[in-house]
């Protein structure tokens, strides 16, 4: 929208280096995962109805990871995985016109994650155990007192497939989760798979969910210079949910089919609201519990092109759709915020061993942006472009994104379209 002001494209840079390394020794694996970014951001943006805001932004991240794969034998494994990741975020921004409300502020998040996985194959069975114990921290002038918080979760989980002939099979799994705030939720899961040929098979399954809340939702307080302003809330409570789904699969040579139902009711949902329209005040709040049922279709047909004797030259149609017409907000009897009726995905492609193109188009519907359903943002579409080409030892990928330049209507109007080009080389 040439009416409005823009992004400073001149003045934006992003930095991201990234590393893997894998290697075997005998059976054994040993794999590590790095990665860092920093991003620097500076100048303007349109901020509705009519104010302009100056930015200036620093955002580092760093992640690595690195495992070990054990070969026990007797078709037994024991890995060991560590994460660590930090990532800071500092902001200073103001709108042109109220210099005296500049913002000064950010936030540091770290997190350690290890986890110990043992496995054992048998004809008829797969097993798995583990253990998992996860740290995570923030630290930020939006957090009262001494600006710091911390969370730890310490897990035990248990989970098997059992194959009763070719037709058959049953799953189960288990898991333990003792919060540092919260105590502990015990959360089953059960499945069960009917093979009826080769093609096509019925999937049922009841699974128990559990989120505890983040570290922000908990305790992050912004005043913003527009005059709104976002609290925390420390008496927030963990989500749990049960879940049912049946499913139906086909897939051949030429063709896929998946279709299914579901129902998810959750207690304790973890919503952001409204709390006061004047002077507008945001808080995190629990919603006694919130109901969604639906279905799902995901269908795919290619057609061989070429030879008639390659078959390694593919055109197809895929589309995909999510139905819920039914997402119940408990306490107001009013439907769930951000729950669209409708998504659809329409997908066409092109492929062969050296080339390959792909067209996709999402269409999703409009929904409620408020508890009590008076605010409606309307339905918006994307279409995005991706070429694919081997050259030379390595793949030059082309991509549009958001070819139509549609936004989610909810945060105003903002830059949509992006251009990429990647060249990966293997040597």
């Amino acid at each position: 929208n040439t009416a409005l002001p823009d992004t400073d494209g001149a003045s934006y840079r992003q930095y991201d280096v990234f590393a893997s390394y894998q290697r075997n020794s005998g059976k054994d694996q040993f794999s590590l995962d790095l990665d860092w970014l920093r991003e620097d951001g500076r100048g303007q943006t349109y901020s509705p109805p009519s104010l302009i805001r100056a930015n200036e932004t620093l955002t580092r991240r760093f992640y690595g990871g690195t495992g070990y794969t054990w070969d026990m034998g007797g078709r037994r494994t024991l890995t060991l995985d560590q994460t660590y990741g930090t990532y800071y975020h500092h902001l200073n921004r103001f709108f042109e016109g109220f210099e005296d409300d500049a913002q000064f502020t950010g936030f540091k998040e770290e997190l350690h994650d290890t986890r110990l996985i043992y496995q054992q194959y048998g004809a008829a069975y797969i097993v798995s155990a583990g253990a998992e114990y996860n740290w995570d921290g923030l630290e930020s002038d939006r957090i009262s007192g001494n600006g710091s918080e911390t969370a730890a979760i310490r897990s035990g989980f248990a989970s098997a497939e059992w194959f009763a002939g070719e037709a058959w099979v049953f799953g189960g799994a288990l898991r333990y989760d003792e919060h540092s705030f919260f105590g502990g939720e015990l959360t089953p899961k059960v499945s069960l798979a009917y093979r009826i040929d080769g093609a096509s098979k019925f999937t049922a399954g009841v699974g128990r969910g559990y989120r505890s809340p983040s570290l922000r939702e908990l305790y992050f307080d912004f005043n913003s210079p527009f005059g709104y302003k976002v609290i925390g809330n420390p008496q927030l409570q963990p989500e749990t949910s049960w879940s049912y789904s049946l499913d139906y699969e086909n897939a051949g040579r030429g063709y896929s089919l998946r279709t299914g139902v579901f129902r998810h009711v959750i207690e304790n949902l973890i919503d952001f609201v409204e709390i006061s329209p004047a002077p507008q005040v945001f808080e995190t709040q629990n919603i006694g519990d919130a109901t969604s049922m639906g279905m799902i279709l995901d269908a795919e047909r290619r057609w061989p092109t070429g030879r008639p004797d390659c078959g390694k030259a593919w055109t197809g149609v895929g589309y995909e759709v999510t139905w819920v017409p039914a997402s119940r907000d408990s306490e107001l009897d009013t439907r769930l915020v951000n729950s669209p009726e409708w998504n659809h995905g329409l997908r066409l492609f092109y492929a062969t061993p050296v080339f390959s193109g792909e067209v996709l188009l999402r269409k999703t519907s409009s929904r409620f942006l408020d508890r009590e359903n008076e605010v409606k943002a309307p339905g918006f579409a994307t279409v995005d472009l991706a070429l694919r080409s081997k050259y030379r030892d390595g793949a030059l990928k082309l991509a549009v994104l958001n070819m139509l330049d549609e936004k989610d209507a909810r945060f105003g109007p903002e830059p949509g379209r992006e251009v990429r080009i990647e060249y990966k080389l293997s040597f």
